[in-house]
């Protein structure tokens, strides 16, 4: 790879907005399944399209597309790559790796151009993680929430990636490639025309049984998916005294992801089925809530997006406390350049669906009633914004109805936009 244009990285701060990284974590920590090497986990765009989780490949698609842009625009290569890979992954305590370049292996050589998307930050949601050049500048990059970091995949950036010692390293990962025989587009709009037949032309509201799959519901890939078995640390597992019957293995990373928001499951006793796909009740720090999910997925993509929504509500309400803030700096005469209302954080994150305009639609009514937030200790020209974490049964219920309007929106775009990428192989604007 000696003929290209630009610099052989690049580092762009601020790429992916706070809402964008938001809902690409919400994404993978509702779908993913354990990794490719110990202590990872993996979602990938194929692995969503099998588990009935089509739809959620519509808020990635247009962050790989504009990042596959600046590649293209930066190496010289307008027009010439193809997308090889595309995943969300995520290293928790105890993953690392020593120096290499990501065309390290025969069967990588296909890999001409790396981007790591960072979706959280350093320090504040995991400890270790550093990413390290051998050589060049910039040398180490620090994880930051939006950072981009683009390079050529081969020996010319070599690089390693310190332990992780807490937390989880949240990233989408994205190599590019010059040979269209690679191209991971391929296969994905293969998978995504056989499962059309049972969606599209459907009201996605509506609940449709057809080959084994029910509408907008995710379903589980084969159980040793989820078994973290050692994989991944206690960081992901229960630590809680839990009410889930005794045979269900505590290293199961389902159940650990709802056990760190509060979490867990009770499974019905009167089900025939396969164990983990039958409904599932959920409790609040083992208090009961009122709702019945049709499988443990269901139950993780809901709360996940009611952990989702609560993110973004805390974005909201942080633009607000700023504009607030610089509203009184401009009236004290204190110089500073105005702020713009910025644009809710739930518009734009993939072009401004109707998911957003009903979500954002919920938020205007519900932030003040729900949300929970003061504002206290004003010292001079400063405010600082106080979090109450308080569950709310009516609160969770509202974002089960906005995650069927945002996942059942979803749907829509897919059926509407599959058979213009089926037919082009190129990627328009869904909207």
């Amino acid at each position: 790879m000696d003929d290209f244009a630009g610099a052989r990285r690049l580092v762009l701060p601020q790429l992916l907005s706070p809402a964008e990284c938001k809902e690409l974590e919400f994404i993978h920590k509702s779908c993913g399944v354990v990794g490719y090497r110990p202590w990872v986990l993996s979602t990938t765009l194929c692995h969503l399209v099998a588990t009935n989780c089509a739809n959620l490949i519509l808020p990635i698609l247009p962050i790989r597309e504009k990042v596959k842009e600046i590649v293209e625009e930066h190496f010289g290569r307008e027009y010439e790559l193809f997308t090889e890979f595309t995943g969300l992954i995520s290293w928790t305590k105890g993953a690392k790796i020593g120096w290499h370049s990501d065309d390290n292996r025969p069967y990588l050589k296909q890999r001409h151009f790396s981007a790591v998307c960072y979706l959280n930050n350093y320090e504040e949601d995991f400890k270790g993680g550093l990413f390290h050049f051998e050589e060049g500048d910039p040398q180490t990059v620090v994880p930051s929430a939006g950072t981009v970091v683009i390079y050529t995949a081969d020996e010319k950036n070599m690089h390693c990636v310190d332990e992780i010692t807490d937390g989880e390293r949240c990233t989408l990962a994205l190599w590019f490639t010059l040979n269209k025989a690679h191209d991971e587009d391929e296969k994905l709009i293969q998978q995504l025309s056989a499962l059309s037949s049972n969606f599209c032309g459907v009201m996605s509201d509506q609940i449709l049984e057809q080959g084994g799959l029910t509408l907008g519901l995710p379903v589980s890939a084969s159980s040793i998916m989820y078994n973290l078995n050692g994989s991944v640390q206690q960081d992901e597992r229960s630590d809680e005294k839990s009410e889930v019957a005794e045979e269900r293995p505590v290293d199961d990373l389902r159940l650990g992801r709802m056990a760190r928001l509060g979490f867990t499951c009770s499974f019905s006793s009167n089900y025939s089925g396969d164990e983990q796909d039958r409904p599932v009740g959920i409790l609040y720090r083992h208090e009961e809530v009122p709702c019945t999910f049709s499988n443990m997925m269901h139950a993780l993509q809901v709360i996940q997006f009611h952990h989702f929504r609560r993110s973004i509500m805390k974005l909201k309400s942080s633009a607000d406390a700023e504009e607030t803030l610089a509203f009184s700096k401009i009236h004290d005469g204190t110089n500073r350049e105005s702020l713009g209302k910025e644009n809710s954080p739930l518009e734009n994150t993939h072009g401004g669906t109707q998911a957003r305009r009903t979500s954002e639609a919920h938020l205007d009514a519900d932030i003040d009633v729900r949300s929970k937030r003061r504002l206290a200790m004003k010292t001079g020209r400063e405010m600082q914004c106080v979090e109450t974490e308080i569950f709310e049964v009516r609160d969770f219920i509202e974002s089960w109805k906005e995650w069927k309007a945002y996942s059942s929106n979803l749907w829509d775009q897919v059926c509407n936009f599959l058979p213009t990428w089926k037919a082009t192989r190129l990627l328009v604007n869904h909207t």
